[in-house]
């Protein structure tokens, strides 16, 4: 039944988690490397247990499920949708447990410099097996809220979801170099990166353009994260300026030529 359902599948999610977290401390690995074998190790896993590459296997109350399952997909009071009661549930947990909590603290520690809190005595490894642990779990649970949702299993489902995932959470501010972020600005980027691509979508704007999208919005939202805007247009405003104004351009370039030559003089 579906209370098994979700006790099992989440925690072999965190066991699969803490094995990605483990191979990664131990070896002293790079984690992008770690976690791309994984996701290939276990797309090749679920479908060898599907018996079939890409088979969609119906999912419903009567067919491969009980009759609870529709409750996974139904709306609570006909107002809230159970699947949106579980997302805000995950986020008010992990929101209370990273900033009033010891191992939250322990998680930006790391993000933001990990070798300093190493050496302040933080349990460096056991931290990250932890947080690789509640990924998996929560990628499994919304492996089950799917399932539940579009009544049908897929091997592959999700696949792309990945990069759907960074760009929300770079929106919402969290840094890609670690040691920033908050669930509340994850919680808002997941909304803004949604509603972009629900407009997307109803436009028919093509799949592959789509991507080339997606892949923009987290290019240009890093660069403005790690940089300053000002820095960044800078260039732009040295040359627009030049080109309006050739006499300062050649000013410019006059006082740099007499500070070389100033400091070539000066050179014992």
């Amino acid at each position: 039944g579906v209370p098994a359902l979700l006790v099992a599948v989440p925690c072999a999610g965190l066991a699969v988690g803490a094995v990605s977290g483990a191979i990664i401390v131990a070896g002293r690995l790079q984690p992008f490397i770690v976690t791309l074998a994984m996701m290939v190790g276990m797309l090749g896993l679920s479908r060898l247990t599907a018996g079939q590459d890409s088979a969609v296997l119906p999912v419903y109350a009567g067919t491969n499920a009980t009759e609870d399952i529709e409750l996974l997909r139904s709306m609570l009071w006909g107002v809230l949708p159970v699947p949106g009661l579980f997302f805000l549930a995950a986020v008010a947990v992990f929101a209370v447990l990273l900033r009033l909590t010891v191992f939250g603290r322990y998680v930006y520690a790391i993000g933001g410099n990990e070798e300093a809190a190493r050496l302040s005595g933080i349990p460096v490894d056991r931290v990250k097996i932890a947080a690789y642990a509640f990924s998996g779990m929560l990628a499994t649970l919304a492996g089950i809220l799917y399932v539940a949702q579009y009544r049908q299993g897929k091997p592959d489902a999700g696949a792309g979801l990945e990069l759907d995932a960074i760009a929300a959470v770079v929106i919402g501010g969290t840094s890609l170099m670690g040691g920033r972020g908050a669930l509340a600005g994850t919680l808002v980027g997941v909304l803004i990166f949604g509603l972009l691509s629900n407009i997307l979508q109803l436009h028919n704007i093509n799949s592959n353009l789509q991507l080339v999208f997606k892949g923009a919005i987290i290019i240009v939202t890093v660069l403005l994260q790690e940089r300053n805007l000002a820095d960044l247009l800078a260039p732009f405003r040295t040359a627009r300026t030049a080109r309006r104004d050739p006499a300062a351009r050649t000013e410019a370039t006059g006082q740099q030529g007499s500070s070389l030559i100033h400091r070539e003089g000066t050179q014992p």
